[in-house]
């Protein structure tokens, strides 16, 4: 039998994939970030290590709150780094 929904009416899959989640926290002080930084960080996070949110967290914000795709708890070196340059200061990774 055909179906006879619309093609905007028919259910989408949706794959879960596994996730782990893990804090940047700001050693010695805050993460004073400008719009522009914290959209070039948020989007780093999101495409590169892949993650499906990230959040600011603390009042002021002194940690980034990831929930990454995958199952193996790590961050890539060279994105921690570059996290920390933008950023301008150094960041310790809790899971």
């Amino acid at each position: 039998m055909l179906s006879t929904l619309q093609p905007s009416e028919r259910p989408t899959l949706v794959i879960m994939e596994p996730a782990f989640e893990f804090d940047l926290v700001a050693i010695g002080g805050e993460l004073a970030l400008t719009d522009a930084v914290w959209s070039k960080v948020k989007l780093w996070l999101l495409e590169i290590q892949p993650a499906r949110s990230v959040e600011l967290r603390g009042h002021p914000p002194s940690r980034i709150h990831v929930e990454s795709y995958g199952t193996d708890p790590e961050v890539a070196p060279a994105l921690l780094e570059r996290l920390q340059e933008i950023c301008g200061v150094p960041l310790r990774v809790e899971f």
